[in-house]
């Protein structure tokens, strides 16, 4: 059986039952099979999903067109999916992140409103980092991820997150402490050309400094 066979059958699968599983599957295939991932597809599955009051079916498949960068179609989906169940709070997020993606700038501050900040606490981090990524605010983001990087440097996506945020704002301090964790390796593969010679400028500032400092040391022993 060939790879197109194996992906018409996790497609049928998806349109049958989207759950996290089945979502898994397809996502990490979507990037170098896109042209299969038509309207025909996404229109089978959410039917299906809307026939079953299936809200975490129409949040995996909203999550499948942020894959494909269709923001439109995964905002309808997400908010339906979010009327369903209003307690969701990583829908809460999903959605939040749409719309930053979106640039709805007045929607972000009334979904941010939502959220419990002591229930949800990273969460709610992860959604001020793009708040003040969509909104330029460069002291406050500094403040925040300063504030809190080492309570929730397990997170993956938190990192990535400080990780992007240092190199569109030009902070090679935080390229310097996502280059201590465990996830910065991979991070590199993703970079786009224009990002990976920011981040070449904060490791040559990174070496220059820690240089500095041996030199220092040295002096003062």
């Amino acid at each position: 059986m060939n790879n197109n066979s194996i992906l018409e059958i996790r497609k049928t699968q998806f349109i049958e039952n989207p759950n996290r599983d089945n979502f898994l599957k397809l996502s990490r295939k979507i990037l170098p099979h896109k042209e299969i991932f038509d309207n025909k597809f996404f229109s089978k599955a959410t039917s299906n999903a809307i026939k079953k009051n299936d809200f975490m079916g129409l949040y995996h498949i909203s999550r499948l067109y942020i894959e494909l960068n269709r923001n439109v179609e995964a905002e309808y989906l997400m908010i339906r999916a979010y009327e369903i169940d209003k307690s969701n709070n990583e829908m809460l997020y999903q959605l939040l992140d749409i719309m930053c993606r979106r640039k709805q700038l007045g929607l972000v501050m009334y979904l941010l409103e939502k959220f419990d900040k002591e229930k949800n606490e990273l969460l709610y981090i992860k959604s001020m980092i793009k708040y003040f990524l969509l909104t330029s605010k460069k002291i406050e983001l500094i403040e925040l991820v300063l504030s809190c990087f080492d309570k929730f440097i397990a997170d993956e996506e938190f990192i990535w997150l400080v990780f992007v945020s240092g190199i569109q704002n030009d902070i090679f301090y935080f390229s310097y402490k996502v280059s201590k964790t465990k996830y910065f390796i991979d991070f590199i593969s993703f970079l786009t050309p224009q990002h990976e010679t920011r981040l070449k400028n904060h490791l040559y500032i990174i070496i220059i400094k820690t240089l500095d400092g041996i030199k220092n040391d040295c002096k003062s022993s």
